[in-house]
């Protein structure tokens, strides 16, 4: 059985890319699916969908600048469980969608009424993307079956995204999203100052001239040499917070194996960090279930060489993209200007 566009259904990967790229996995420097929110309507927050309810599955997708797109053609299926951790579809496809040149369009899926009784759990989704114009194709005979690019820029990049939305049985026990909307972000600057970061507003080129603007704050870079000696890396590394409450991890029953009673628990949060400028400390920060912290979350980042700043200052994007690790997920976005 094959895929509308002829991906085999058995997958043993999460994302796959094609290329020789060892930069940070946190730098984006070209647009990039990193991840899907579910929104069902009526139900504000919920992650879970219910048997019989159509979902909107949303990409979340990262891009440096406007004009950088990623197309995107994918199916959706019941996910079978394996015991070799190898996803794989229960049944025929749910829905699908064909690639449009320059649309990554959110995913429509309506659940089994029967999935209950089917054993389905799960739906899984299988998303081939490809960006700078190009369109993605699969390639059957290919030993990694891979998809690959037509048409649009010749270093154009496919990848393969496997990512799967758990399903609920009722709605009081159903998962929901981390909320974002009540965090508040900082930003640190090296001397210890702190400011309250904004959303993104208007984006320009020449940021160097858009000043005291909280969304938009100005990184001033120092000199690469002072009286003849190198500028230590600490006078260009700043400190990004973002603030996080008990009640953004959902308490659960926790389901065990081996006929074990569910036990109480409490949702681990991940964020995974991203930017297009600069070097993050790591990619991934965690906030354990059983901790009722109230401390931000932070992260170093060494801004970028002045060198690599023009004149006008360079607008660099930071994103925190949140998930509970049982289907629920969350991103929010910050820009700031650079200027040498």
């Amino acid at each position: 059985m094959r895929s509308p566009f002829g991906l085999a259904f058995t997958l043993s990967v999460l994302v796959l890319g094609c290329g020789d790229d060892f930069r940070p996995a946190s730098l984006v420097d070209r647009a990039r699916l990193v991840g899907i929110e579910v929104v069902i309507e009526g139900a504000d927050g919920r992650a879970a969908p219910l048997a019989g309810e159509t979902f909107m599955a949303q990409p979340i997708v990262l891009r440096a600048s406007d004009d950088q797109v990623l197309t995107s053609a994918w199916f959706a299926c019941p996910l079978r469980a394996a015991r070799t951790g190898t996803p794989s579809c229960a049944g025929p496809v749910l829905s699908s969608g064909d690639a449009v040149v320059g649309m990554t369009p959110p995913m429509m899926v309506t659940v089994p009424n029967d999935a209950a009784s089917r054993g389905i759990q799960s739906v899984l989704f299988a998303i081939a993307t490809c960006d700078r114009g190009a369109m993605p194709a699969m390639v059957m005979d290919s030993p990694s079956m891979l998809p690959t690019c037509d048409g649009g820029d010749a270093e154009a990049r496919a990848e393969l995204s496997v990512m799967v939305v758990p399903l609920a049985l009722d709605e009081e026990s159903a998962n929901r999203h981390p909320s974002l909307d009540d965090e508040t972000i900082s930003l640190v600057a090296p001397d210890g100052t702190t400011a309250t970061w904004a959303p993104p507003g208007a984006v320009r080129d020449d940021c160097a001239l858009a000043v005291d603007d909280p969304s938009l704050p100005h990184i001033a870079l120092p000199p690469v040499l002072r009286d003849g000696e190198e500028v230590p890396e600490e006078e260009r590394t700043w400190t990004l917070q973002i603030t996080s409450t008990p009640d953004d991890r959902e308490r659960y029953q926790a389901v065990l194996f081996g006929g074990a009673p569910p036990m109480d628990a409490r949702e681990v949060v991940q964020i995974s960090h991203y930017v297009t400028a600069g070097i993050l400390a790591r990619q991934f920060s965690a906030i354990e279930g059983l901790e009722d912290t109230t401390d931000p979350s932070t992260i170093d980042w060494l801004a970028p060489d002045p060198d690599d700043v023009p004149s006008t200052g360079r607008v660099v994007h930071f994103w925190w993209v949140v998930r509970d690790l049982r289907g629920g997920a969350a991103s929010i976005e910050r820009t700031a200007c650079v200027v040498p």
